[in-house]
C-alpha cells in the first residue's frame, strides 16, 4: 500500500467502491484524477484536508502517484511510470495503485475525471 494514515476507513465501502471501480476501468474510458483544490501537500509527504482536519503521511511511491496526478496523467500512465521505477510484480503494483486511488477518492482528496477514449 502506498499510504499510511492516522485515520481509519470503512472496508465495506472500500469493497463496494472497488467493484464499481473495476466496472469503470473496463468501460472504454480514460480515467484521470485531479487533486482537490483544498488539499495541501507538503514536500515531506503529508496531505492535509482542512475540511475534515485529517492528515495523511504518504511514502515515496505515494508521492510519485500524487506528482503524476498533478501532471494530469491517466491511471494507465501512472501505472506505467510505477512499473518503470519499481521491480515489483505488475499485479501488485496495479492492486496497490487501485487501493491508493480508492482511498484518496473515499477521503475526498482527489476527484475522478473520465474522458471517452
Amino acid at each position: 500500500m502506498f499510504l499510511r494514515t492516522i485515520t481509519s476507513w470503512d472496508l465495506d465501502i472500500h469493497f463496494r467502491c472497488k467493484s464499481l471501480f473495476c466496472l469503470i476501468i473496463t468501460g472504454g474510458t480514460t480515467m484521470k484524477y485531479k487533486l482537490k483544490e483544498h488539499v495541501a501537500v507538503s514536500d515531506a509527504g503529508v496531505l492535509f484536508n482542512p475540511f475534515s482536519g485529517e492528515s495523511y503521511s504518504i511514502n515515496d511511491p505515494g508521492m510519485e502517484i500524487i506528482t503524476e496526478i498533478r501532471k494530469n496523467q491517466s491511471k494507465e500512465e501512472i501505472l506505467t511510470k510505477l512499473m518503470e521505477n519499481y521491480e515489483v510484480e505488475p499485479e501488485l503494483i496495479t492492486s496497490d495503485l487501485e487501493d491508493f486511488i480508492l482511498f484518496m477518492l473515499h477521503h475526498q482528496l482527489i476527484e475522478l475525471q473520465m474522458h471517452e477514449s
